[in-house]
């Protein structure tokens, strides 16, 4: 009967945060002065923007209307006042929310990084090498850029459009009633374009995982292409692949195309309605030219801030399908992980015999298979079964066997790479799973099937 696991713990215990609903407040936590800091800026800016109609209609209807000069300048300058300072604390605003977006980009990047580096080959295998590389840069660039548009608009968008209708109301209350049409229409267009858009961005991002692991497999295995002569069929296998990401992008493009124009037909006929309808008011001595160059510019803000906020729901559909794929990362705890308790290596015995006195009737040198059985995940069979074998120190042991006979399996088992599903696996008769990874893999020397190069000098490699 095969030996239990010891008991682990690792990432498996620690608790994450949903980033697909909370990668923001996970950002807003850690630089929350920055944040802190934009938030005023933004309000400050808006603030600044919605006085500028107001301005204007002084200065037409208290200035032109009346032809003061004197007071046309002075009221110009203070719009000329009032939009530098707008586009100062515009520019501060977009300054500092690219900076906090890029500092949660290279965090975020980094966090899955070292998540990965922990995984054993049977995570390696579940999410495949293309995938983790598209999960680990494109998905997390994915996410920065909707972070960005957060941080610009979160406080813009909404406070702008509210802070507009007050502001248009306050000029004519009357003609403010053509809000409750077309700020409905906009956000029902939204809505529309939105629903469709959500699948094909999730559809995206699995054909860009396929691309790339079809591109890594061909550069991977140039040679063995060209030696069975399947150039021909490779290029077609990339093309339909490639055609396919193509097709879905060019679709999603046309939906997203659309959403402008609509924005822009919805403001217009706005516009329309309101010097229509204005005009009459004019007419009658009821409202001046000023209050209505003020309500349509209050209009056109408003409705602008509605398409801010369509602009940021453009890019956060894929940015949630490419949070869960890295949520999906990280929150998959390796299989291998570092014991509670771990044990020692003993240490160097003076003599070179094989053998040594026993300690608590365990053999104190040597590598032994006890029983060793392993299945993959998914398997129908085991690709080991009941393996015993004990190597002495010094011996040189060669396991021969056909193709996929499991002799890299049990090689891989001695440094953990993957874990015995039967049985056990001992180093100096202390079962693997009960020491350290790091004391493990610093007694081991392990040189793959095939070397490989990183990038760099040969001495940086060595």
């Amino acid at each position: 009967m095969a030996d239990a696991a010891p008991a682990v713990t690792g990432d498996a215990a620690k608790v994450r945060v949903s980033l697909a609903s909370g990668f923001v407040a996970h950002c807003l936590q850690a630089q929350w002065r920055g944040v802190a800091l934009l938030l005023v800026l933004q309000v400050a800016q808006v603030l600044a923007t919605l006085l500028l109609p107001h301005l204007s209609a002084d200065v037409i209807d208290l200035g032109v209307a009346r032809g003061d000069r004197s007071d046309v300048m002075r009221r110009g300058g203070a719009m000329l006042a009032v939009s530098l300072a707008q586009v100062i604390l515009a520019i501060g605003a977009s300054v500092l929310g690219a900076r906090l977006a890029m500092r949660y980009g290279r965090d975020l990047r980094a966090q899955v990084f070292s998540h990965v580096q922990a995984f054993s080959l049977q995570e390696m295998n579940r999410f495949g090498t293309p995938s983790l590389i598209t999960r680990s840069t494109n998905d997390v660039l994915q996410l920065q850029t909707a972070l960005l548009m957060i941080l610009t608009m979160i406080v813009s968008a909404p406070l702008m459009a509210v802070g507009g209708v007050v502001m248009a109301v306050r000029q004519d209350a009357h003609l403010s009633l053509l809000l409750a049409v077309s700020m409905p229409l906009m956000l029902l267009a939204v809505a529309l374009l939105m629903s469709r858009t959500v699948p094909y961005f999730r559809k995206m991002q699995g054909q860009i995982d396929r691309l790339n692991q079809i591109l890594r497999e061909q550069i991977t295995g140039l040679r063995v292409i060209r030696a069975f002569v399947r150039d021909t069929s490779e290029r077609a296998r990339f093309s339909t692949a490639n055609d396919a990401l193509t097709d879905t992008a060019l679709h999603t493009g046309r939906l997203m195309a659309a959403m402008i124009p609509m924005a822009v037909l919805v403001m217009q006929w706005s516009t329309i309605a309101l010097v229509w309808f204005a005009a009459a008011r004019i007419g009658a001595g009821t409202m001046q030219i000023g209050s209505l160059v003020a309500f349509l510019a209050y209009v056109a803000q408003i409705l602008m801030s509605v398409m801010m906020a369509a602009l940021l729901f453009a890019i956060l559909p894929r940015a949630l399908v490419c949070a869960r794929r890295v949520e999906e990362v990280l929150a998959t705890a390796s299989s291998v992980a570092d014991p509670v308790s771990p044990q020692d290596l003993p240490k160097e015995l003076p003599s070179n015999k094989p053998t040594a006195t026993p300690a608590k009737g365990r053999a104190v040198r040597g590598l032994e298979f006890k029983g060793v059985g392993f299945q993959y995940p998914g398997a129908a069979a085991p690709a080991l079964h009941d393996i015993k074998l004990r190597v002495e120190p010094g011996q040189t042991v060669a396991v021969i066997g056909a193709t996929g006979s499991g002799k890299s399996t049990l090689l891989s088992l001695v440094p953990r790479l993957f874990d015995v599903t039967a049985g056990r696996v001992l180093v100096d008769g202390i079962d693997v799973r009960e020491l350290s990874l790091q004391a493990l893999w610093g007694a081991i020397g392990l040189v793959p099937q095939q070397a490989y190069l990183f990038t760099g000098t040969i001495a940086s490699n060595l």
